[in-house]
């Protein structure tokens, strides 16, 4: 599933840069998609974030979506606190990749880094360990 995800580094950058080129530009306010250039898998960014998080490799299992999107449900009309909600649930099994074309075409900023560039190396795991 591809996701459009945006590095803070990236987010500092859009802000300031939206500062600088509207400051003398008439049109008031404007609203922008900001993410970093390409869409990611989002299977390949959480294996390689959570075992670096956990401290250990963790297996992805395969689950119906249908039954715990009824849990969820049920939880949040019986107003139990879970560690998972419809919300969540639709945030991990629906693909959502930005259209950053009106940004492309009225600004000039570009994202410079990615999710590999600007993580650490250990944060990733490819620091050996």
């Amino acid at each position: 599933m591809q996701v459009s995800l945006t590095h803070v580094e990236n987010l500092c950058a859009a802000v300031a840069s939206s500062l600088q080129y509207f400051a003398n530009r008439p049109g008031g306010a404007h609203r922008f998609n900001v993410a970093d250039p390409l869409p990611y898998d989002l299977r390949a960014v959480v294996g390689q974030l959570l075992p670096a998080v956990c401290g250990r490799a963790l297996t992805f299992r395969e689950l119906p979506l249908a039954p715990l999107l009824t849990l969820a449900g049920l939880l949040e009309r019986l107003r139990i606190p879970a560690s998972f909600t419809r919300f969540g649930l639709a945030a991990v099994t629906q693909g959502c990749v930005l259209d950053l074309k009106k940004r492309r075409e009225h600004w000039i900023f570009n994202p410079s880094g990615t999710f590999g560039k600007l993580c650490p190396s250990s944060v990733l795991g490819l620091d050996g360990r």
